[in-house]
């Protein structure tokens, strides 16, 4: 695996490692933690796709 950008990767990741402590604090519900998580998650798999489909997108994560 190879980081494309690595602002936007850490960005997401703090992100995601906040949203953890919230959870874990019960400031947040399951449903909104796995929703959240959800949009993180498909942000990074469909910025990758349209990287790989020609679109001028820099993607967070590309193959070697």
């Amino acid at each position: 695996m190879n980081v494309n950008n690595l602002p936007k990767l850490l960005v997401l990741l703090l992100a995601m490692i906040l949203l953890t402590a919230v959870f874990g604090l019960g400031k947040l519900s399951e449903s909104g933690y796995i929703g959240l998580m959800g949009l993180i998650v498909g942000y990074l798999v469909g910025n990758g796709i349209a990287a790989r489909n020609g679109d001028t997108v820099e993607p967070v994560l590309g193959s070697k």
